[in-house]
Order: structure tokens, then sequence, then C-alpha cells
């Protein structure tokens, strides 16, 4: 009943063509798992995670980036992939497997819940042991807005990992860094629920809108003079 409902839905809003690209886009997401044996598709609610910190009551549901879209999306963005990519709320670390296929050598996850920490950490041994592939990825147990965030990372990566008050924390201190190591930098946010809280820090001047088989990203940066 619940699928019937969402299809009816999607095809209001998107069209017949958008529904089945976001419902194929489901199905390979299942399959990710079942392929590598990982463990990234089921939905956590942070109430149920077994852990203290100042900032839990901000973060929200954890929920997996769909793998066709990201992919899409590095494409067409065509970013350095000398730079080191961070996920911030890297969760059961999904983009952490996916950031690498993309072209990306280094990897970094920033995830203040250790329970998510261990089963990321436990995905990539599996993701790793299946395809081969070399991916140098650290996964931090930090809170982001703790975090010192460091001259060699310029793409940032986020799908709603908490709510606008963490947001704006987040991105200010990113811009810190970029201030204090000024270079070109990108931010991507999944499903932008609090892009104008982004927008008003200033922090990244330029943006676009991209949605990629129902999923739908901004896409920010600045490119401050040395």
């Amino acid at each position: 009943m619940a699928s019937l409902k969402w299809t009816l839905t999607s095809l209001k809003q998107r069209g017949i063509r958008q529904t089945f690209a976001v419902g194929f886009s489901y199905a390979e997401d299942y399959l990710f798992d079942w392929c590598y044996g990982t463990d990234t598709i089921r939905r956590v609610e942070p109430s149920s995670l077994q852990f203290s910190a100042e900032n839990k009551r901000h973060a929200s549901i954890y929920g997996a980036t769909k793998a066709r879209p990201f992919l899409k999306l590095m494409e067409l963005l065509s970013l350095p992939k000398d730079a080191t990519f961070v996920d911030i709320g890297s969760g059961k670390g999904r983009v952490l497997m996916l950031a690498p296929r993309a072209g990306f050598k280094k990897v970094v996850g920033i995830e203040f819940s250790p329970e998510l920490c261990a089963i990321a950490r436990r995905n990539l041994e599996l993701y790793q042991a299946k395809t081969g592939l070399a991916c140098n990825v650290e996964i931090v147990e930090s809170d982001a807005s703790q975090y010192s965030y460091t001259p060699d990372q310029t793409v940032f990566y986020m799908f709603n990992p908490f709510d606008g008050i963490l947001v704006e924390k987040v991105v200010r201190k990113i811009g810190a860094s970029i201030q204090a190591s000024p270079r070109p930098c990108w931010l991507i946010y999944l499903a932008p629920q609090y892009k104008s809280i982004i927008s008003a820090t200033g922090v990244f001047p330029e943006e676009r809108s991209v949605q990629i088989s129902g999923s739908d990203y901004q896409v920010y940066s600045c490119s401050p003079k040395p």
C-alpha cells in the first residue's frame, strides 16, 4: 500500500519518466547491499543510537545516498580528483565507498555516532574485499561542527545529516578554514532542506541546482584569491 501511494504521488509530481528513474535507483540501492554484503540501505533514527553528545538532538535520520545519481553528478561536475573528499555525517559509509569509484584518491568521513562508524568500517572492508578497489578512506568519529577542516580538503558533501543550526555552524567552520588557507572549494548538498541557511553565510557565493534521477542537489562553490 505504501509503495502504491508513493508511486501515485511521484507520478503527479515527477511524471512517468522521472518516477521510473527514481524507482530504478531505489532498486539499485537494494542490489548494492546484496552484491557487496554491506548494510547501508536500512534507515536509522538518531534516538536508536546508543551514544550521548551535545549535538545529538540536532541529528537527522540516517539514510543512504543513491549510488547512480551520485556517480552521475560526480561525472557531470568534473571536480579535481587530487582533492580530499569529505563526507559530513558519513553514516554507514555508502558515499565513502562511492567517492573512490568517482576517482577521488583520498576520502574522509566525519560521523559522531560510534555505532555508525563501526558499521561504516565493516562495510568498507566488505566492499574492498569484493571489488579490490583501493580506497584511501579515513573515518573520523567527531562532531562535524567541532572538527578541524584542513587545507587539502576542498570537496565537501552532506545529505541532511542534521538541522539548520548545525548546518550553519559547520559551513562557517569550513569558511574559517577557507579564509585561513584560501582555495577553491565545493559543497554538494543532497536534498537541500537548509540551502537558504548556507546561502546566507556567504561562504559559497556560487550555487546551482542539479536534479539527477529524482535526486535533488544544491552545488555550492567558492574561488577565493590567495
